[in-house]
């Protein structure tokens, strides 16, 4: 069923209008043109989205006007659900909107803010989540509020993958609840990766779970029909690009997406006129995570990374956090390799030598502020505390990084709920490995203060 609304009228009666899921997507133009995605029951086939300038009067509705929104009804694993999508354009850059959603009627949601995009360069801030995951409900609410009093005009949630254990419809449910109005007044980027895949009969992750399709509002500009089904994306924001890619299908040897996902990611960073560049993949290019790895990746991706001056590479995965700039020991600027954790499920690093800070057992979240000549990054523990942050300067002469000092002391120790996954020889060589990095880190310190 497809439904197609244009609002010409509409009461000015207010009631509870019955909506779930309700997001700001990530647009080809997001100066002037905004997308709202939101579900309702089989019941409400039809929707109406209304848009006003941010004023101080409580007149919205004579100022407002409507967006075109499309309605389809889909059924994902027996749930049957109508998803709308409103499209906001003509708008002006940097501006404050107020939109709300209903039936047209009598039932509306409350009103909602928004701001559009700069129309060129300029600084902004965003935050970065990993691996939601776990303790949906009740640890991952706390990092959330921290986040938003921390940076509480970010114009960007960027998810890493794995925003919920089995993509469930009632996880999913928890996972937007969880964020409170966040996702109605923030523009939402995610990748999916191997969470985000259906378990079929056999209990396999076999592939991408249907609901992902009409989740979130994306660009629909500049990536292949074929990849952005599988959740791959980009798009720019006042001066950075952001290429999103699926790395769980890369897992599955298929070489005619490799061979798609590698010339079309080279084709966004080659003809990128954005000073910065910052690529999203849930699953690392180091794993920080004891025993995992991810050669394939680097492989395919690294050299395409170099060649065209990636900034940052953000993922999860690992449920770990990590920071790494020169794995091999070259000396170089870029990419910054970040992996990160949000839910409260943690694992046990690996302590690779190669690792220029790592958080164990921790729950964080990250702040991005982007400008004109500088990009600051900052991870903040589920506490609010400072963890890691660097600064990547764009000059005439090129990029320089700068690590700088936080108080808070490496978090280097086991997590204790891993303890029951390993036998007693596996943890006490983790337990060597730990105090192995604890002591070459202490000799490289000392190194540096001679």
């Amino acid at each position: 069923m497809l439904l197609l609304a244009l609002c010409c009228g509409w009461s000015a009666k207010a009631g509870e209008y019955p909506c779930e899921w309700l997001s700001l997507g990530v647009t080809e133009d997001p100066s002037s043109i905004q997308r709202v995605v939101w579900r309702t029951s089989v019941d409400w086939p039809v929707a109406v989205a209304q848009i006003a300038p941010q004023t101080g009067s409580p007149d919205l509705v004579s100022r407002a006007r409507c967006g075109t929104v499309l309605s389809r009804e889909y059924d994902d694993y027996g749930i049957r659900k109508i998803y709308h999508e409103a499209t906001f354009d003509g708008l002006k850059p940097a501006t404050e909107y107020l939109y709300r959603i209903g039936d047209g009627g009598k039932c509306w949601s409350e009103w909602f803010r928004f701001r559009t995009a700069e129309a060129g360069e300029a600084r902004f801030s965003m935050i970065y989540m990993a691996d939601v995951q776990e303790g949906m409900l009740d640890q991952y609410p706390r990092v959330v509020e921290r986040a938003s009093a921390i940076c509480p005009e970010a114009a960007l949630w960027l998810f890493t993958g794995d925003l919920t254990n089995d993509a469930r419809d009632d996880q999913y449910t928890a996972f937007f609840r969880a964020h409170g109005r966040v996702l109605a007044e923030r523009a939402v980027a995610a990748v999916p990766d191997n969470h985000e895949y259906h378990r079929n009969e056999a209990g396999r992750r076999d592939s991408l779970a249907t609901t992902w399709g009409h989740l979130f509002g994306r660009p629909c500009n500049r990536t292949p029909v074929e990849l952005r089904a599988l959740g791959n994306d980009c798009f720019d924001y006042q001066g950075c690009r952001f290429i999103l890619l699926n790395s769980r299908q890369l897992e599955a040897r298929d070489s005619v997406y490799t061979a798609s996902v590698l010339r079309w990611t080279e084709e966004c960073l080659r003809e990128n006129p954005n000073r910065w560049t910052i690529v999203a993949m849930h699953q690392p290019f180091y794993p920080i995570a004891e025993g995992r790895s991810s050669s394939l990746m680097r492989r395919l991706f690294q050299p395409l990374f170099e060649r065209w001056s990636v900034d940052l590479v953000l993922s999860g995965h690992d449920h770990v956090y990590s920071r790494i700039t020169t794995p091999d020991g070259r000396k170089r600027t870029t990419p910054v390799y970040i992996t990160s954790n949000a839910g409260s499920q943690t694992y046990a690093p690996a302590y690779h030598s190669y690792t220029d800070r790592i958080g164990s057992d921790l729950q964080l979240f990250q702040v991005l502020d982007i400008g004109p000549e500088r990009l600051l990054f900052s991870a903040y523990d589920a506490g609010g505390r400072l963890y890691d942050r660097i600064r990547i300067e764009a000059k005439r002469g090129g990029k320089r990084l700068f690590v700088e000092p936080v108080a808070v002391e490496e978090a280097i120790e086991l997590p204790s709920g891993r303890r029951r996954k390993y036998t007693d020889e596996q943890w006490l060589d983790l337990e060597q490995r730990r105090d192995g990095y604890w002591n070459l880190k202490n000799q490289q310190l000392k190194k540096c203060e001679k």
